[in-house]
């Protein structure tokens, strides 16, 4: 099992608080709670839950945050989770996010059936040998500004999801080296399980 706390402290996210935060937000998202686990930066009841909220949006709203910076944790635990020489399936999907009734956000493309309005979620999962979930080694928003990426630390202009496949793929191959990696696109919201898998 791996150590969570470990890999988000390791995190390059330039101050040590930052990884703090970082640590609280995604143990309370796992523990699907608003605030942090008592052994992690606060003790419930210690902070309000205001106080909490007032954070994570200063910790998403900084500037001096990457993406790839963010990713490393995930792309740290999926190099142990999977060892070299050991097999790993990688699934490419693109997801619509669909924010046709948040008017606020000015940044929302044309999705689906292109009479809604949000945002594509284009991901590379890897899953384990047995076809378990582990993370992803690679995602990006697309946005009217460009697409947001794991990969980049500025947005970048969209060209097609063919193009979005092929980076997917050379981030799977360059952040999991020497494993044996078999590529699979999801179709029609079914990842096929690992006895269909060739």
């Amino acid at each position: 099992m791996f150590d969570l706390k470990k890999f988000v402290m390791d995190a390059p996210l330039g101050d040590e608080r930052r990884n703090k935060r970082a640590l609280e937000i995604i143990t309370a998202l796992i523990q699907g709670g608003e605030t942090g686990a008592a052994d992690h930066v606060h003790v419930p009841g210690e902070a309000g839950v205001w106080a909490h909220t007032m954070g994570k949006c200063r910790f998403y709203d900084n500037p001096h945050l990457s993406l790839p910076n963010l990713y490393e944790p995930s792309r740290a635990a999926l190099a142990e989770l999977v060892p070299p020489g050991h097999r790993a399936y990688v699934v490419y999907d693109v997801s619509v996010v669909d924010y046709s009734h948040h008017e606020a956000k000015d940044d929302r493309i044309w999705v689906g059936n292109k009479h809604g309005r949000g945002y594509e979620l284009f991901s590379a999962l890897v899953l384990d040998d047995h076809g378990r979930p582990l993370g992803p080694v690679m995602q990006e928003l697309r946005t009217a500004q460009g697409c947001l990426s794991s990969e980049a630390f500025e947005p970048f202009p969209f060209v097609d999801h063919y193009e979005q496949a092929e980076r997917g793929v050379r981030a799977a191959r360059f952040h999991l080296p020497d494993r044996e990696l078999s590529s699979i696109r999801k179709m029609e919201g079914l990842v096929p399980r690992p006895d269909q898998l060739s």
